[in-house]
């Protein structure tokens, strides 16, 4: 009896290269692990798994869910801004009124959405600023949020049940706990 057989089979160049990564990864060749399936279809008298359609396609490369936000500074010509002295526990300390965007609205809609809720403004004209990210919350989430920034805008501040809501300047910061990265926050809205 021969000690091997050589097996030639086709075999998607993507799939291919993806597999031997893993393979990699395990330490171990694509022949021994040829080898290892063999061996477990005599044991199973069969494949040695389920063999079904998935449900849903299954990705080699899982990614973070993304949860988009938005933060906007209305500002003034005076060089006074908007803040928020939020209380919850997750983010305390003075930061830019924001929010989560849902699921049937535009980026832009979602700050007007927010900025009423929160602050009882309605906001026009929105200048985009860019966007801050943080992978590090330890919920597996990534948090993405845009920045925009806007010096028009109608109404009365009210009272939000999330922090008091007030116009600052610069110079006031110090008199504050600040959120975190709120500094770094502050610099990107003000270019």
């Amino acid at each position: 009896m021969k000690k091997s057989e050589l097996i030639h089979i086709r075999v998607n160049p993507k799939t291919k290269k993806d597999v031997e990564s893993i393979f990699s990864i395990l330490g171990i060749t694509t022949s021994y692990a040829t080898s290892v399936f063999y061996n477990q279809v005599i044991l199973h008298k069969g494949f040695p798994f389920k063999v079904e359609i998935p449900e849903k396609e299954i990705s080699l490369h899982k990614q973070k869910i993304t949860k988009l936000t938005i933060m906007c500074m209305v500002y003034n010509d005076d060089g006074s801004f908007l803040v928020e002295n939020r209380l919850k526990k997750d983010w305390p300390g003075i930061t830019f009124p924001g929010g989560h965007v849902e699921d049937n609205e535009s980026i832009e809609e979602a700050v007007i959405r927010e900025m009423k809720e929160e602050t009882g403004l309605t906001v026009s004209n929105l200048e985009p600023q860019g966007f801050i990210e943080w992978n590090d919350f330890g919920d597996g989430v990534r948090h993405l949020a845009i920045l925009y920034r806007t010096k028009c805008y109608v109404g009365e501040l009210t009272p939000s049940k999330e922090g008091a809501i007030f116009f600052l300047k610069e110079d006031n910061l110090k008199n504050y706990q600040l959120s975190n990265d709120f500094m770094d926050i502050y610099k990107r809205m003000r270019k």
